[in-house]
């Protein structure tokens, strides 16, 4: 009975080793086999990151490509620079000046004398003067030197006359009569020329040439102006291309032009060349044709 209960638990007791055994076994498999599943999605998932990063940078590179295609072929197409590619220059002074800039008799900023022509932008120019560090007192500031700043200087005596180098101002007559006109001294005031018909403006320009010059020195000829004395130096800046001019002219007396400011002396204008009519043209064809002639301009036609 002893021995039939011994080897009752006997087995008991292998059976449990045997089960306890089985159930290691069984524990070492399922999570060898879990562990396997868990690295193999570890591995995909770390794939599929790199293949998405190689393929953005795929596609960069994709689009870089064509953009550096694109800049090669402009670069390719770009020539060398042309003269239209080239900056604008600065205006260059008048022919004649290059020719006057070779007879400088007395040099230095004082050795230089202004002859201010009635609307040709003298006031402008002697304020400027007067202005400079060296005080130049050119036209209305020198009174004393010489005279009535719309004085004709080629009524001038020797002496004056060749004691200095002179510039002077010259205009497209037509333009200077219309800017006449319209002078605050001995123009039409604004007041009175806007009620003037283009009629009106024609028969006070005509009128005024026939009279020729006037006591206060307007509408005088431009030739008056002029010397024939080769002992006389005279630069003549056109109105025209004036900074360019008188930046030039003044060069050659060692004086610095920073800034011209204009000052015409009269007000808001009514009229201009264009209002001026034929027969107002042949007026100033036939008592100015000197000054057409003698200072470069054409000749206006009907």
């Amino acid at each position: 009975m002893a021995n039939g209960r011994g080897s009752s638990c006997l087995r008991s007791v292998l059976l449990g080793v045997f089960a306890y055994c089985l159930g290691a076994l069984t524990v070492v498999y399922c999570d060898a086999a879990f562990g396997s599943r868990r690295e193999g999605r570890g591995s995909h998932k770390v794939l599929e990151d790199n293949s998405t990063a190689e393929a953005s940078a795929l596609q960069a590179e994709s689009r870089r490509q064509p953009e550096a295609g694109t800049t090669t072929t402009e670069a390719a197409n770009v020539g060398p620079a042309t003269k239209d590619d080239k900056e604008p220059k600065d205006p260059q002074p008048s022919p004649q000046l290059l020719k006057s800039a070779l007879r400088v008799r007395h040099s230095g900023p004082q050795g230089l004398k202004f002859i201010h022509i009635s609307k040709t932008g003298g006031t402008s120019i002697e304020e400027l003067g007067i202005h400079l560090p060296e005080q130049l007192h050119w036209g209305a500031w020198d009174r004393a030197e010489y005279g009535y700043q719309h004085g004709a200087f080629r009524f001038f005596p020797p002496a004056k006359r060749q004691k200095y180098d002179w510039f002077l101002v010259s205009r497209n007559p037509v333009d200077r009569f219309v800017s006449e006109y319209h002078c605050g001294f001995e123009g039409v005031n604004y007041m009175q020329s806007r009620f003037h018909t283009q009629k009106d403006f024609n028969d006070w320009i005509q009128g005024r040439l026939r009279q020729g010059g006037t006591p206060g020195g307007h509408f005088i000829m431009m030739t008056d102006y002029l010397d024939a004395d080769p002992n006389v130096t005279q630069h003549i800046v056109r109105f025209e291309n004036l900074d360019a001019d008188l930046r030039f002219v003044l060069g050659l007396y060692n004086i610095t032009l920073k800034r011209l400011r204009h000052d015409n002396g009269g007000g808001k204008r009514m009229f201009t060349k264009r209002n001026i009519s034929n027969e107002t043209l042949a007026y100033i064809r036939a008592y100015y044709a000197a000054d057409f002639v003698n200072f470069g301009y054409p000749l206006p036609m009907t």
